[in-house]
């Protein structure tokens, strides 16, 4: 819980360990266009519960704790602002992948949610909490409307 320091007023609550499910791997220069699911570059990174073995594998080590701290802060808002379990409504796995590359093989300098996978993707360095949480609320749009925004 997070408390006003001067009036006393609850501004926010985190989530329980059981609602808050989270998939934060690092896929090190990969690109795709298609799911991430069952690839060898999905093995290990952040859950929920924090760190469950991140490797920045020669990357900003920075990408992962930022990453982790700006999803569970965009969860944490919408749960607060709104009661909103997840993007879906649901308590749905939120899927996050980071060092995305391109498909030339360089640094892919760009976010975004992989609509079809109902994932999300950042280039290094775009882990930061206004793109997390941009890029969060775009997941929130399409699952409740259908419209790509």
């Amino acid at each position: 819980m997070v408390l006003d320091a001067d009036t006393g007023e609850r501004r926010a609550t985190f989530p329980d360990e059981a609602t808050f499910d989270l998939d934060l791997n690092a896929v090190y220069g990969h690109s795709s266009d298609w799911c991430w699911w069952d690839t060898f570059v999905d093995d290990r990174g952040y859950s929920e519960s924090g760190d469950v073995g991140y490797d920045p594998a020669g990357n900003s080590y920075k990408d992962g704790p930022d990453g982790y701290a700006a999803i569970r802060g965009a969860w944490n808002w919408y749960r607060a602002r709104f009661g909103r379990e997840s993007y879906d409504r649901d308590d749905g796995q939120v899927e996050m992948f980071l060092h995305r590359g391109s498909s030339d093989g360089g640094t892919w300098r760009n976010a975004r949610i992989n609509r079809a996978c109902q994932q999300l993707e950042f280039g290094d360095g775009f882990a930061e909490p206004d793109v997390v949480a941009h890029e969060f609320g775009h997941a929130v749009v399409i699952r409740d409307t259908g419209i790509e925004p």
